[in-house]
């Protein structure tokens, strides 16, 4: 028999063994929770880095919520016809995680949108391609004087310095100031968390600092000019050898060296590599001398951007400071392989290889892009940019020996393979190049979106309606109309005017009695009817709305900005003439040909605080800018009832038929000062777009 001792301690065992149990149980299944919570709150509920970054600095694609500014400032070359292709690789990818208003790209054209490029540049959109993207199109200082016009690459870095500086520098508040302005190419990636940890190590605000990767400089870029003689000075000071430049005596009879085969290692360095950093300091120094260094460095190669910015930082700053950006490679991956621990900044010159209008940026970059994503909270390694290209994601790459670029991919069962070589991989990826421009469609993809400018307010235009006769199939003349018009705040009011393809001569919208005129032709044609029908129409247009004044302006003509400062005193002179002598004006010449004795026109009014005189106009000849007024319209409709002769030579007839009864007055220079066709007040544009042609002169034709 059990004792009950014996009993009691079995018992007690038997709990502690149960407690013991379940705890080591409960133990496990924390333990488990753990884990699954880990694992699911890291690869489910944690955004990956795009979607993170996104959120934290606003994606440019997608967020409506206001980010926080980068230091950096990114102004991204992207020429003409790498635009539609390498600008949405770029904006998809590294700079996604940017907000929008720290990077800008520059361009210099885009179809569709033919415009005179103000100084600033002209800001244009392209939602298709690169939505919310802030592109501006700009030019030369001087165009006429720039030798390279037709290479971008030859200007853009002084032209981007300029813009970028007068449109967003300029204008900041101490608080909320870019430190450091980065110049960078489209078929640049670049690693924007790693360049700004970086530069963390300097201050960009005091000190001028110009950055890139480190190259010696060639003494002569191909302009035998001041940059090249300012490199042998510095060559030959520092003890070197006397090198000839273009043009000198000696020069390629091999006595001396010739300055394009020698390089100036006694020279700072010259930043290259598809980017480079400037320190805000430094830009702001250079600021005043860049349109100088355009016009003194217009004659080098066209290939010398970076040269033309390197001569004007040693010429107007020479005491700024470079450091090379060790960790910033000029060339792909595949051209210098290497692992290791270290973190790029920048790869570069990834179409290099690639031949025709095909590109392999979209593709590559947006493989970087993935690379980056996956790394989540720490920074791209060259060790992760050799396992994802040297072994396509598969495999550990290392060097196979130190005097090539062959690689050995060790795979997760430790076996070895051949990695690629670097044909063999840009080989693959030629499967995956798209165009380098898009096929058109008659889809117009870029507008303008110039801000308009406080030149002239609302208040002070003296007009009821400006009018724009435009023909429905001009629209790249209506698009230029308006950029015009923004720039001084000035509403335009667009009138289709009639098409001379719209009717024939046996069935025309008002009646033809063609005048037999003296030294004119005797034919006509559909587009001299239609020009004058247009006009006709709005003049109509002005009595049923009873507008007192209007302005009417053919759709390749606009004022000059003499002109538009001019308007408020131009019509202030023509109402005082009025009151002086007593009778309304009808008409007002602001573009004429005149066929009258100029010199014999009677003074209207004087412009206050002006010598401009507005003046009777002698008969003349000029339908495509002028003022009508109430007065103006009514004598018109009744005057000009079918179409006799082209509009302009009618309008002359009707001024030598009725002399002051129908007053047209001149808002040109006049008298002695009178150049046709008043290039003072009103400039034609240059390009048309598809309509280059005179709509008048164009349609059916006929003799009367």
């Amino acid at each position: 028999m059990v004792s009950h001792r014996v009993v009691k301690s079995r018992l007690v065992r038997t709990v502690a063994w149960r407690s013991q149990r379940k705890r080591k149980l409960l133990l496990w299944i924390i333990l488990l929770i753990l884990i699954l919570y880990y694992l699911f709150g890291r690869y489910v509920l944690k955004p990956t880095f795009r979607d993170d970054e996104k959120r934290r600095l606003g994606s440019p694609q997608h967020s409506n919520v206001e980010s926080k500014s980068s230091p950096l400032l990114y102004l991204v070359l992207s020429g003409h016809k790498t635009m539609e292709s390498r600008g949405p690789a770029v904006w998809s990818t590294w700079a996604s995680v940017l907000s929008p208003k720290d990077v800008i790209f520059f361009t210099e054209k885009v179809d569709g949108v033919l415009v005179d490029i103000p100084l600033q540049g002209l800001l244009v959109a392209n939602e298709r391609l690169l939505p919310n993207a802030s592109v501006v199109v700009v030019r030369p200082a001087v165009p006429s004087l720039e030798n390279n016009i037709d290479f971008f690459n030859a200007w853009s870095h002084l032209v981007r310095l300029r813009v970028g500086y007068d449109r967003i520098l300029r204008k900041e508040e101490k608080q909320q100031q870019h430190e450091w302005i980065v110049l960078v190419d489209d078929d640049t990636f670049l690693f924007p968390d790693r360049l700004e940890e970086y530069l963390k190590n300097f201050d960009g605000y005091r000190e001028m600092i110009y950055m890139g990767f480190a190259e010696y400089v060639r003494i002569d870029n191909g302009d035998s000019g001041p940059l090249s003689e300012l490199l042998r000075e510095v060559h030959t000071k520092a003890g070197n050898e006397w090198c000839t430049l273009r043009g000198e005596s000696g020069h390629g009879n091999g006595t001396f060296p010739m300055c394009k085969d020698v390089f100036c290692k006694s020279c700072p360095w010259i930043p290259q590599g598809g980017f480079i950093v400037l320190s805000r300091r430094l830009v702001e120094h250079l600021r005043p001398h860049l349109e100088q260094c355009e016009l003194a460095t217009r004659d080098v190669c066209s290939s010398c951007g970076s040269q033309r910015l390197y001569f004007c930082i040693q010429r107007f700053a020479s005491e700024s400071i470079f450091h090379p950006l060790l960790e910033s490679d000029r060339s792909p991956w595949w051209r210098n392989r290497k692992g290791g621990e270290e973190r790029p900044i920048s790869f570069h010159g990834f179409d290099q290889q690639i031949v025709g209008n095909f590109t392999i940026v979209p593709f590559i970059f947006e493989k970087l892009f993935q690379l980056r994503a996956k790394c989540l909270d720490r920074m791209v390694t060259y060790q992760d940019i050799a396992n994802e290209l040297g072994c396509n994601g598969k495999g550990f790459w290392s060097r196979f020996s130190s005097t090539d670029n062959v690689g050995i991919c060790t795979l997760p069962d430790n076996s070895m393979e051949l990695a690629p070589s670097t044909e063999a991989l840009v080989y693959s990826y030629l499967q995956y190049a798209t165009p380098l421009r898009l096929q058109q469609d008659n889809t117009p993809m870029w507008t303008i979106v110039e801000e308009s400018s406080s030149l002239l307010s609302s208040a002070t235009i003296p007009f009821s309606r400006i009018y724009v006769l435009n023909r429905n199939s001009c629209v790249e003349r209506w698009q230029l109309m308006q950029y015009k018009a923004a720039l001084y705040n000035m509403p335009l009011t667009r009138f289709p005017a009639t098409d001379f393809s719209d009717f024939t001569l046996d069935d025309p919208p008002i009646s033809i009695s063609h005048a037999q005129v003296a030294g004119f032709s005797t034919s006509v044609t559909t587009g001299q009817v239609a020009c004058t029908y247009s006009h006709m129409r709005i003049w109509k247009d002005i009595l049923e709305h009873e507008y007192p004044i209007v302005m009417i302006l053919e759709d390749d003509v606009f004022f000059t900005k003499e002109a538009v400062e001019r308007l408020p005193a131009i019509m202030k002179a023509v109402e005082m003439g009025s009151q002086l002598h007593g009778k309304p004006w009808h008409w007002i010449f602001f573009r004429r040909h005149a066929v009258g004795d100029i010199q014999h026109e009677k003074v209207w009014y004087t412009e206050v605080n002006s010598s401009n005189k507005i003046t009777i106009a002698c008969p003349s000849w000029g339908t495509s800018a002028y003022a009508l007024s109430l007065q103006g319209a009514q004598f018109l409709t009744r005057h000009i009832q079918e179409y006799i002769m082209p509009l302009d030579v009618q309008i002359a007839h009707l001024q030598e038929q009725f002399g002051e009864e129908f007053v047209t007055l001149s808002a040109c220079k006049n008298g002695a000062d009178y150049t046709a066709p008043c290039p003072e007040t009103t400039e034609e544009f240059p390009e048309k777009g598809s309509c280059s042609f005179s709509a008048s002169q164009m349609g059916e034709s006929r003799k009367i």
